[in-house]
């Protein structure tokens, strides 16, 4: 390590709301590099309002650097020409794409960077534009190809975005030192996008605050199942129709098996079914205290069709001492759990009610899990722990003597 790193930081909005998990991932990351740290926000677009603006997240940067959005003026037509999606910012607003890469560069300059990380693949151009590229780790998350591909691409629009994420996501495994995604399915789809043969790709997974790794809380007793997330996310609503079609209503509504629903953005076809008589439904909406809420309720619900990443709920359930009953792809990212150890998975709705059922009726069964799982969260993540691996990646891969070949 040199004797003061220094390392910008490019992100695509301003990391302060404690609400987005962008943004709680950039604090902790950023968080686990030694020295300086300095951010420069290349905007792509106004952030919309909302949200929980948590000041504090940006306490982990030395300096904080804004840029204008590049995408807030005139747009060029030739932007619907591209053949991959890391063409975009530069044909849609040359200008303004160059200024913030040139920006970018200067900044980088100023602070003598030593080491460069971009939070997003959708940033990860300016840093290629900026003569960065070579000293550059890009944080891709969740892989947008495999987003897409699990969704389904079947008109000719879906599959020509999917044909653009793949080229965009192949160019930044072959044109970065390093690229990191969120868990081993998107990783492995990355390698895939190249031949399936790239080192440098590798897995740093999300961890979870203070809040979740405390003492385990009174298990609770509540006959009912917790789901929670931001209801403005499809996969989230695909898989509460999932959970309300095919487990709830058929099977556990006149059993009295409650489903408590917590997050924001429910769309109206929930509010409307929660409303009716009987419905065993019951919407939260947002929470200041999403332990407080949830933990009367001993299982929670994780019944995910689509989308990709690791599902934060999942160790969130863990720290606040939930059993999780989830679907194979709800838990694809967590290559260590153990089947009735960790948690209990399901396909289908007939096999998803009975896993329900059979937790809520055998607490010695609940109290073996909820202990397993809680151990696995404090062992493998904690973000302390996350952040030494992180920073591992960082300092093997980026900066000038990664660039030198040193």
């Amino acid at each position: 390590m040199p004797a003061t790193m220094r390392t910008v930081v490019v992100t695509s909005a301003v990391p302060d709301r404690s609400s987005s998990g962008y943004d709680i991932r950039v604090a902790h990351l950023t968080a686990a590099l030694p020295g300086e740290r300095h951010l420069v926000v290349t905007s792509i677009l106004d952030r919309p309002e909302g949200g929980v603006v948590t000041p504090e997240l940006l306490g982990v940067f030395d300096s904080v650097m804004v840029l204008p959005p590049v995408l807030g003026g005139p747009l060029s037509l030739r932007r619907h020409l591209r053949r991959s999606d890391e063409q975009f910012l530069e044909l849609a607003a040359p200008d303004r794409f160059a200024a913030s890469a040139g920006a970018l560069a200067a900044r980088a300059c100023e602070v003598d960077a030593t080491h460069v990380v971009a939070f997003g693949g959708n940033v990860a151009p300016f840093a290629a534009a900026a003569g960065l590229g070579p000293r550059t780790v890009v944080d891709v998350c969740d892989s947008v190809t495999l987003t897409l591909s699990r969704a389904g691409a079947r008109s000719a629009g879906e599959r020509l975005a999917l044909l653009r994420a793949r080229r965009e996501e192949a160019a930044l495994v072959r044109g970065f030192p390093a690229v990191t995604a969120i868990g081993a399915p998107d990783a492995e789809q990355l390698r895939a996008l190249v031949g399936g043969t790239a080192d440098h790709v590798t897995v740093v997974p999300n961890g979870v605050g203070e809040v979740f790794t405390g003492p385990l809380p009174v298990p609770g007793d509540r006959r009912g199942v917790a789901f929670w997330g931001n209801l403005d996310f499809a996969p989230n609503r695909t898989a509460l129709q999932f959970y309300l079609d095919d487990v709830h209503d058929p099977f556990l509504r006149d059993a009295g098996v409650e489903l408590f629903v917590v997050g924001s953005g429910a769309p109206e076809w929930l509010t409307a079914r929660a409303a009716r008589p009987g419905s065993g439904i019951r919407l939260a909406g947002r929470v200041e205290d999403l332990v407080e809420a949830v933990v009367p309720y001993p299982v929670m619900v994780n019944p995910m069709r689509t989308g990709s990443g690791l599902k934060n709920k999942v160790l969130e359930a863990f720290g606040a001492g939930l059993v999780v009953v989830s679907t194979p792809r709800g838990v694809d990212a967590f290559p260590e759990v153990r089947e009735r150890d960790h948690l209990i998975t399901a396909s289908d709705g007939p096999a998803f009610a009975t896993a329900v059922t059979s937790l809520l009726d055998d607490a010695a069964l609940r109290a073996h899990i909820r202990l397993s799982a809680n151990a696995l969260l404090h062992e493998n993540y904690r973000w302390d722990s996350v952040g030494r691996n992180w920073a591992e990646v960082v300092l093997r891969h980026s900066g000038a003597a990664a660039e030198n070949g040193k």
